[in-house]
């Protein structure tokens, strides 16, 4: 019989995914970017976009794991998981890639329920202790107890998994490129449920689930606000870190150039909270607030106007507290946040590093004049929004869903 080439056995496999009931709904995102094939790639990897294989590792592959392979790259894809998770594989790379893996594996060993058409390969990470976890949530628990679950044992200790995860390639990408291939994915998701309905074929709820804001609002949160607060590498004694005096601990204050304030806005229009969403999201910014200190953050209420401010510093982040009373209650219009910014009290701009808005989003066509609220360009901006179906015509848009 015939021995296919590595690159007509990845071709094959493709086609053979694309043709299967439970696996045609990937197609879509199967087919983004370029699949190449490398001599001294030990495995395998992708950048979030384009694919690549090592010849020798793919050749000890039977087509079952090639096809396990295939769609583990796959999802690694669709869930975006190399530009969402950045962060974590700056903390730990080595944990950051096991939890994706775990988190990866277990959907696609219930997927095939013992079908065989898929095989993992032995080296991988498996856990049924993970199923339904999100790749921070297992992040975590690895970081706790310190090791991960492995699947096999190799003479220096244990399994990494059988891929490698190209972050190095995912940073590349510019920002207009990140928002391209972000877009690029929700709509080869919405094209593979398509074809999979044409197909009469099985719809991937992990990936639809990316449609509706799949990963944790909550994480989404902390990254933003870790990204635009970078910096406090340095100390210093010259002002005494107020935040530990109350515990009986003097520590050095930490400085940067780069930390900078925060604006918090809450639409205050009406019945737009219910629930306990804001209250969750309040704890959820208290928590990143003392992790990350930012030099201040200012809580605006608004609705057609900037009703009132409540101020804090880094002093205060320990026992923050926020008057949740809603103050305001007429219409919602963004943009009063927006001109508030350009225009203090003595004329001048305001200076925030970024800012982060709460709203339903009933907002019509205004979401603020961003554009002229950045020292350098565009202020960034992250909507958390409690409707579902909403994006914001500008930044970043995550949903608000509610917080025990």
């Amino acid at each position: 019989m015939a021995k296919y080439t590595v690159e007509q056995r990845l071709s094959r496999c493709t086609m053979a995914l694309m043709g299967h009931k439970k696996w045609c709904a990937l197609s879509g995102v199967m087919l983004m970017g370029k699949i190449t094939v490398s001599d001294t790639m030990p495995t395998a990897a992708t950048n979030g976009r384009d694919e690549i294989y090592g010849r020798a590792f793919v050749e000890t592959l039977t087509d079952p794991e090639l096809r396990f392979l295939r769609l583990h790259e796959t999802m690694h894809k669709g869930l975006r998981h190399l530009t969402t998770y950045a962060f974590l594989n700056k903390e730990n790379p080595r944990l950051a890639n096991q939890a994706m893996d775990y988190v990866i594996n277990i959907s696609l060993v219930d997927t095939d329920d013992n079908e065989g058409f898929i095989v993992m390969p032995k080296v991988g990470l498996v856990d049924a202790k993970y199923r339904g976890w999100h790749t921070k949530q297992v992040y975590d628990d690895l970081k706790k107890n310190g090791h991960g679950h492995m699947s096999m044992s190799k003479e220096e200790g244990t399994s990494d998994g059988f891929d490698e995860h190209d972050f190095d390639g995912a940073e590349a990408l510019s920002e207009s490129e990140k928002e391209a291939l972000k877009k690029d994915v929700e709509a080869a998701i919405r094209q593979g449920g398509i074809l999979a309905g044409a197909m009469k074929g099985d719809k991937n709820r992990t990936l639809e689930d990316v449609l509706e804001s799949q990963i944790r609002w909550q994480e989404i949160l902390a990254e933003f606000v870790k990204n635009v607060t970078k910096g406090r590498d340095n100390a210093s004694w010259a002002k005494v870190n107020r935040r530990w005096v109350a515990s009986g601990m003097y520590l050095p204050s930490s400085v940067s150039e780069s930390v900078g304030k925060l604006l918090v806005g809450i639409d205050a229009s009406g019945s737009t909270w219910s629930g306990n969403q804001l209250e969750g999201f309040v704890s959820e910014l208290i928590a990143i607030a003392n992790d990350c200190m930012p030099e201040s953050i200012d809580v605006v209420w608004w609705d057609t106007e900037v009703q009132s401010v409540q101020s804090y510093k880094p002093e205060d982040y320990a026992g923050m507290k926020l008057n949740l009373q809603i103050q305001g209650g007429g219409g919602t219009r963004p943009s009063c946040v927006t001109d508030w910014i350009q225009k203090d009290g003595a004329g001048a701009q305001r200076d925030y590093v970024a800012a982060i808005m709460l709203s339903d989003g009933l907002v019509g066509d205004d979401w603020g004049n961003w554009g002229a609220c950045g020292a350098e360009g565009t202020l960034p901006v992250l909507w958390c929004l409690n409707q579902k179906g909403i994006t914001a015509g500008v930044g970043q848009t995550v949903y608000i869903e509610e917080t025990n």
